[in-house]
């Protein structure tokens, strides 16, 4: 793949692996979302979220750039109208003390969209 072809590459996906080091452990990765504006790639985030600490900190990271492949899988949208969800009342373990017969969920509830 030449300059020309890996740049029309990245100008025509829109999901990415975005990498950096952390302060202290291993890297760090998640996905992101993108969109470019001429040479520059324009990822969304928080501005209280780690990936932006670290480019401020580091100035540089990873960026790799995933093949979708939706038109060779064949994928279509389905467009999804709800019109009802189900909520359950979440129960955290934040420790395995809080795993016993006390960690049961509460009723849910079937409610309109």
């Amino acid at each position: 793949m030449n300059r020309d072809e890996r740049r029309d590459f990245v100008r025509t996906h829109r999901t990415a692996v975005f990498g950096y080091g952390r302060k202290s452990d291993g890297p760090a990765q998640s996905i992101v979302y993108y969109v470019t504006d001429g040479d520059d790639i324009l990822v969304s985030t928080m501005g209280a979220r780690a990936k932006a600490k670290a480019v401020a900190r580091l100035g540089k990271v990873s960026l790799c750039v995933l093949e979708e492949g939706a038109k060779r899988e064949g994928r279509v949208v389905l467009r999804l109208r709800p019109y009802q969800t189900f909520h359950s009342p979440p129960k955290h373990v934040h420790q395995a003390s809080d795993v016993d017969e006390k960690l049961l969920h509460g009723l849910g509830d079937s409610l309109p969209w």
